[in-house]
């Protein structure tokens, strides 16, 4: 079936220039509709490639949405296109930014960031599903590989059917595939819906034959005829090609829309598309009257804070009064005092302070404009005595200046000055910190060196001294000595104080270091009580020895010796008395000395830190004093699983083991998960916390709690009830604290109670820029590396975490995030990549700015194509290159002209600004004159009696001869 008579959609963004091919016919065998996606309207990549591009479909809540891929900020980059191309089950290829041409359709996903190893696009990063910023001419597309050949009429048995003998008599049942119908059944196509039949039945005759009402299956096709669009008509009324689309145009005065009343300024078309059942798909689009009046109301520009922009006042009209204007009769808007206006001042290239509106012949308003602040300056707001809003603009922060006839005009406060917002005269600019000066008009000057001062300071003596120096005889700021510290503002070496683990009088005697004892060299700060009150620091003994200092100076010149083997004390022990004992251990002293050492309880013997005895060491757990042979006894052998508690004195004091239950003096085992009675005391075994008992066949038992429960007993009922929502545990938990949050959550949203009435709400999912790779229930998640984060809630796995804009991913292991630096950017694929020798950029850029002498729209494989001769560019950014002006040249990728032969640039060069009913000559150097060179001997040129930065002012009378 021919497609030519078929209006496809082409894309219109830069993009689209890549996928140009007429005959879209050779790309029927692209189409790919499966559950989840589908790829459509191909058509091939350029005329006469055998490549084929189509757009992308995905279907999100039962709907199918296309997926947005601007060039701008929404680049559909190779791992995005790798993902949609693996979920249609083709090979990778290069993807298509604006492909376009999903009218009527939802776009779903937006800001699509793809590593390329996600199976869906759905599992990719992306903004949430239908939040987006696009419009369907930044529908994305991909080019994806291993295309068969164009689809022929073919025949294919139901999904699972294998190839079998066929016995005469048998029938069969054809299925065609999607987008494929009976062949012979339509002969007409007179009504949607009718003759698409996708199965026949075929049966096996007495000659071998298969015999039936149709041999083959034939591609669907729509026809208009039957599909009615009320003020509406299809651009072409020709057969539609499965799942390709038909545009529909709406009559005059109407626009396309879903629901409800819809703006003259909306489109003026929509598409539907050829479904399986040869039926065009009615995406409940229609062709709606848009708002009846002569032109949509207009309401002069409201002021709003937020957005920067003050009010205007519709000239000849009541104060805010919403006007509907006849077409073609305009309207003025004269922006409030200090206001301009943003775009007639960038289409006149003077400041502008009103504007003009009028109906064009569509029904809505054209010549729309904002009321901004002039540059250098913003918008603030105040309230009257009403409560009334009134919108002003200020200087801002560095610059000053006050509204006398028309904008605000700021000027920037002198080198080494600013000034608070709102500023108006020069007087109001003062030094920043760091900086001094009387007055910012005569000069800010730097403090001297390894000193500061905080803004505003006006004399030298307001900077301070930086920390760890001082300030010395000669008034200025001197580093500290070697391990010393001071303060701000510190006066004199005395201010100077050792650090920790160093000792002396302050840093005049120099700061030593402390000897090594034990684990640390340690010292602390102290005032001695003295006359003179003088600083310094002590060294002392760390944990583990013992000093013999003095009472006066205890610590200072310690000699520091070790407590022994199986010893230790406190910092800043004085002599052995000090030193204890570790657990096990007793101290036995030297009758004759003040030495000692520590001694190990017997066998199956302990005792606590600081024992100072034998008899303070006891038997163990599991043991029992036997006083027949003085020695700790296991209880074992006295009787079979037996245990005992601390301290236990003799065999009687042995009981059952915790599993087993004493029944006639024999200790017998109890079931799986059951325990005894406390110490032996008889009767029978119980299932204890974590379990619950079972009545089997065989008899009772012990069961375990499942995962994911815990184990509670109220009023002698057990139960195992469930964990709360995204919380886990193991078998025989036996509290609700044992269930702890998976992965992704952080804690309980709360816990109230105890014991078996304790209960805990659902875990809390990691907030965005966060995650949590463990269960466990931990009060914050782990935060991403620095200068990266993502918007998920719930994120498992530090993989979440992508870098901030401007940053990019450096090489190796733990993926940390890095400022990309000037002349780089960052990449769709979150790298930092070099720009190319046409253009630069600033630091934590997403994108490069042409250089001076480049301007955008390169043709040469670069981004910025350089200026041509007789054109030049001063600054980086997006600008146009301007032509030299007369009697000036330049060469290619000038940033600037130079004059001809015999001339300079010493002419002046004016412009007009108007200021209400009164024009400025505003001028300034740059225009080529005659050199001065070609004077005449003696002659003053007279160009050099205009001062460069004068003012000339005309008074120019509206309506009168200017």
């Amino acid at each position: 079936p021919a497609h030519a008579a078929i209006t496809t959609l082409n894309g219109d963004g830069p993009d689209a220039s890549n996928v140009e091919g007429d005959d879209a016919s050779a790309c029927d065998g692209a189409v790919t509709l499966l559950a989840d996606i589908r790829l459509v309207a191909c058509r091939p990549r350029a005329a006469g490639s055998d490549a084929c591009c189509c757009r992308v479909e995905i279907k999100h809540e039962s709907a199918w949405g296309t997926v947005c891929g601007d060039s701008s900020d929404d680049s559909f980059h190779a791992g995005n296109a790798a993902v949609a191309c693996r979920q249609a089950g083709r090979t990778a290829g290069p993807g298509v930014q604006n492909f376009g041409g999903g009218n009527g359709l939802p776009i779903w996903l937006d800001n699509l960031a793809c590593t390329g190893d996600e199976t869906t696009l759905g599992d990719c990063v992306h903004s949430d599903w239908g939040v987006h910023t696009c419009e369907h001419s930044e529908d994305a597309g991909v080019c994806c590989g291993d295309l068969p050949p164009p689809a022929a009429p073919s025949t294919s048995a139901p999904a699972g059917f294998a190839a079998r003998r066929v016995a005469v008599g048998d029938v069969l049942e054809v299925t065609c595939d999607v987008g494929f119908r009976v062949a012979g059944a339509a002969s007409g196509l007179d009504g949607p819906g009718l003759f698409c039949a996708r199965t026949f039945l075929v049966s096996l005759n007495a000659s071998g034959f298969l015999a039936g009402g149709a041999a083959a299956c034939v591609p669907v096709q729509c026809s208009p005829n039957g599909f009615h669009v009320e003020k509406g008509a299809f651009n072409d009324s020709g057969l539609v090609e499965f799942s390709a689309a038909a545009r529909v145009s709406c009559a005059e005065r109407h626009r396309a829309t879903t629901a409800g009343r819809v703006d003259c300024s909306a489109e003026k078309f929509f598409d539907v598309q050829c479904g399986p059942d040869c039926t065009l798909v009615d995406e409940s689009v229609a062709c709606v009257f848009c708002d009846p009046s002569p032109c949509v109301p207009y309401l002069a520009p409201q002021g709003d804070l937020a957005l920067g922009r003050g009010a205007g006042r519709l000239v000849g009209y009541p104060a805010e009064q919403t006007v509907v204007n006849p077409p073609f009769v305009s309207i003025t808007i004269e922006c409030d005092t200090g206001f301009i206006a943003a775009s007639a001042t960038a289409a006149r290239g003077e400041l502008a302070t009103g504007f003009s509106v009028a109906c064009d012949d569509d029904g809505f308003t054209g010549g729309r404009d904002t009321c901004v602040c002039p540059p250098g300056s913003i918008v603030s707001k105040q309230f009257d005595l009403s409560g009334g809003a009134e919108y002003f603009c200020v200087c801002d922060v560095g610059t000053y200046g006050t509204i006398s006839e028309g904008p605000l005009e700021c000027m920037p406060c002198p080198s080494g000055a600013s000034s608070p917002v709102g500023s108006t005269t020069i007087e109001q600019c003062r030094c920043v910190a760091g900086l001094y000066g009387e007055d910012a008009v005569t000069g800010c000057y730097a403090c001297p060196a390894n000193s500061y001062s905080q803004m505003g300071s006006v004399s030298v003596s307001q900077c301070r001294c930086v920390v760890n120096t001082y300030r010395g005889g000669d008034g200025t700021c001197v580093h500290c000595p070697a391990n010393s510290l001071s303060a701000v503002d510190s006066s004199g070496i005395d201010a100077c104080l050792c650090v920790a683990g160093f000792h002396g009088i302050n840093a005049s005697g120099l700061c030593t270091p402390c000897p090594a004892y034990g684990t640390a060299t340690l010292s602390e700060q102290f005032t001695l009580l003295t006359p003179e009150a003088v600083t310094r620091r002590q060294c002392y003994c760390t944990a583990g020895y013992f000093g013999r200092g003095t009472s006066g100076e205890p610590g200072y010149g310690l000699d520091c010796t070790t407590c022994g083997a199986d010893a230790t004390s406190e910092d800043r022990a004085d002599g052995p008395g000090e030193c204890w004992c570790a657990a096990g251990t007793y101290r036995m002293d030297d009758f004759f000395t003040d030495a000692f050492r520590c001694a190990s309880c017997p066998a199956d013997a302990s005792a606590p830190e600081r024992s100072t005895d034998i008899l303070d060491c006891n038997c163990i757990a599991g043991s029992y004093f036997d006083s027949a042979s003085e020695r700790c006894a296991a209880c074992g052998e006295y009787k079979e699983f037996t245990t005992s508690e601390d301290g236990a004195d003799g065999a009687a004091a042995c009981f059952c083991d915790a599993t087993y239950y004493s029944r006639d003096g024999v200790c017998i085992k109890c079931a799986k998960f059951a325990i005894s009675p406390a110490e032996g005391s008889g009767g029978d075994c119980y299932c204890g916390p974590g379990t619950y008992e079972v009545d089997l066949p065989s008899g009772p038992t012990c069961v375990q709690c499942p995962a994911d429960t815990y184990w509670t007993r109220i009023s002698g009922t057990v139960a195992c009830k469930p964990c709360a929502a995204d919380a886990v545990s193991l078998p025989g938990s036996i509290s609700i604290d044992r269930c702890e949050c998976a992965a992704g959550f952080s804690q309980p949203s709360f816990c109230e109670g105890s014991g078996s009435e304790r209960v805990c709400g659902p875990c809390v999912p990691c907030p965005s820029a966060t995650y949590k790779p463990t269960t466990a229930n931990q009060a914050q998640c782990d935060a991403c590396p620095a200068n990266s984060g993502h918007s998920l809630e719930g994120a498992r796995n530090v993989t979440a975490c992508i870098c901030n804009a401007g940053y990019g991913v450096l090489p190796g292991p733990g993926s940390a995030c890095a400022e990309c630096t000037a002349g780089e950017y960052q990449t769709p694929q979150r790298t930092c990549a070099a720009c190319d020798s046409s253009s630069t950029s600033t630091p934590r850029a997403t994108a490069c700015q042409c250089k001076a002498g480049f301007t955008p729209g390169a043709s040469n494989g670069f981004l910025c194509s350089p200026c041509a001769a007789g054109k030049y560019k001063a600054a980086i950014g997006g600008a146009a290159c301007t032509p030299c002006a007369s009697g000036t040249s330049s060469n290619q990728a000038a940033t600037k002209c130079t004059c001809g032969p015999g001339l300079d640039g010493s002419g002046l060069f004016l412009h007009a600004v108007r200021r209400g009913d009164v024009q400025e000559l505003r001028g300034g150097p740059g225009v080529c004159a005659v050199s001065r060179t070609h004077d005449k001997p003696g002659g003053r040129d007279r160009r050099s009696a205009v001062r460069v930065h004068a003012r000339l002012h005309v008074q120019l009378r509206r309506g009168g001869p200017q």
